[in-house]
């Protein structure tokens, strides 16, 4: 066999694998995407919107990745549509417009969406919906959250859509402080309503078991 027919040879054997080589390689890339968007639809219930945006980025699925963080950018310019209308004593339309930036939000565990989830309990309380006040504060007081405990400390002290409960109102009131409230103002009127409560607790009972329960349920909420 000649020199010239050998390399021949060698040269369609090459072609024929680089080409194989290819197909292969087109075939994988087709693929990727929908493996990554499984991938990433799977983890979704667990991640906040800003870690799933992330993942979609990292992984090519840009517009994926648009649709979440105009989201959340939505959720933040509801917020502060809420506020401003709170600032104007507005409470109706606040009412509206932090639903829609809770909606928006849902899943996101952000500040934001704690304050959005307090203020509308506020709003509430405002248009004398007691009622509809208690599960913001209820949901964030058992997330830890000082300034919720402390408003539902005082809706339990007051009676204001749940059954007056001073041993309630005391459990909450002590958790705010302990949890720590973010102004001086707020920390008196946790204190004032713990020891009224106290006081009150004591009176009802000499005994002391009324105030012995008021401390065991907060060791039960903490």
């Amino acid at each position: 066999m000649s020199l010239l027919r050998k390399t021949n040879i060698f040269i369609i054997v090459l072609l024929c694998f680089l080409n194989l080589g290819f197909h292969f390689f087109q075939s994988f890339l087709q693929q990727q995407p929908k493996m990554i968007s499984a991938q990433t639809t799977q983890h979704e219930p667990s991640l906040s919107p800003f870690e799933l945006s992330q993942i979609s980025l990292k992984n090519g699925l840009q517009q994926k990745a648009l649709e979440v963080y105009k989201k959340v950018q939505s959720g933040f310019s509801d917020f502060k549509i809420a506020e401003k209308h709170m600032d104007k004593n507005q409470y109706t339309q606040a009412i509206q417009y932090y639903q829609l930036a809770l909606k928006k939000l849902e899943g996101n565990a952000s500040s934001t969406r704690d304050k959005a989830l307090n203020n509308l309990g506020l709003a509430y309380i405002h248009k004398k919906m007691y009622k509809q006040a208690v599960p913001c504060f209820q949901q964030l007081a058992e997330r830890k959250n000082a300034l919720a405990q402390l408003n539902l400390a005082t809706m339990y002290e007051q009676g204001q859509g749940v059954r007056l409960d001073r041993k309630k109102a005391y459990a909450w009131a002590s958790l705010a402080i302990k949890n720590g409230l973010p102004t001086r103002e707020q920390l008196l009127a946790a204190h004032q309503i713990k020891n009224t409560q106290a006081y009150w607790l004591t009176r009802q009972d000499r005994t002391g078991r009324e105030f012995f329960l008021a401390q065991k349920l907060t060791r039960d909420y903490a």
